[in-house]
């Protein structure tokens, strides 16, 4: 009901048109408190790291009305896939800052990590790292363009690594793309010598980047179901 009343009262068509056609496709002040306010943001992480403790099916009910509104914002990259890889990771300064900053809605992130039909490949990866300098270009990052961190799968010596990436660091280029959704913008991310932070090493980022894919089909499954009530009978 809270979730219902807020998207009704911040997710209102003439708004989400607004929104949808700026520079920066959401209202980052409705954005911190639906994390600082509501809590929904971490509706499934656990207290220990900032969230309300609950499960995938209380982040479920806030995702579906958010898809009843048409609701504008970086769901797909923070809620859906960064956050759920973040949980999954070894706890470590860098998780642990990154995943409460996402928590409580003061900063947005991108998944570039490929995948296909919704299952990791690491073979798919594009970026190499060199200790911790990134190269590479992921196309078609889901809310990249306005997100504030970028989560990178790369390639090392001993296998596949998640980094987490400034997306205003040197060595950063991000590419808008023109999508059909308005509401779910996209851009193509190119590293050349980026700086990434470690947050899970060849040992645990593939069930951790799996973990994310699975848990952001299942958001975006119910996310369609709350869209689908928005249409006219």
């Amino acid at each position: 009901t809270a979730v219902r009343k807020f998207c009704a009262d911040n997710f209102d068509e003439q708004t989400v048109r607004r929104l949808m056609e700026s520079e920066v496709p959401f209202d980052a002040k409705a954005w911190h408190r639906l994390g600082s306010e509501l809590g929904v943001l971490g509706l499934s992480v656990p207290e220990a790291d900032g969230g309300v403790g609950g499960s995938l099916v209380d982040q479920a009910v806030a995702v579906e009305e958010f898809g009843s509104t048409l609701a504008c914002g970086p769901l797909f990259g923070t809620v859906f896939l960064a956050i759920p890889a973040l949980v999954a990771c070894p706890a470590g300064p860098a998780r642990d800052e990154l995943l409460a900053e996402l928590v409580e809605g003061t900063k947005t992130a991108a998944f570039a990590v490929s995948d296909k039909a919704g299952a990791f490949d690491p073979a798919a990866v594009t970026v190499s790292a060199d200790g911790d300098s990134l190269t590479g270009t992921v196309v078609r990052v889901v809310d990249a363009g306005a997100a504030d961190e970028i989560l990178v799968a790369a390639t090392t010596s001993a296998g596949v690594s998640l980094y987490a990436v400034a997306a205003d660091a040197t060595g950063v280029t991000r590419t808008p793309l023109v999508t059909m959704d308005l509401t779910r913008p996209q851009a193509d991310v190119e590293l050349a010598g980026a700086a990434g932070r470690l947050v899970a090493g060849p040992q645990e980022a593939e069930r951790v980047i799996s973990h994310a894919l699975q848990v952001g089909s299942a958001l975006l499954a119910v996310e369609q179901v709350g869209a689908a009530a928005h249409l006219p009978n």
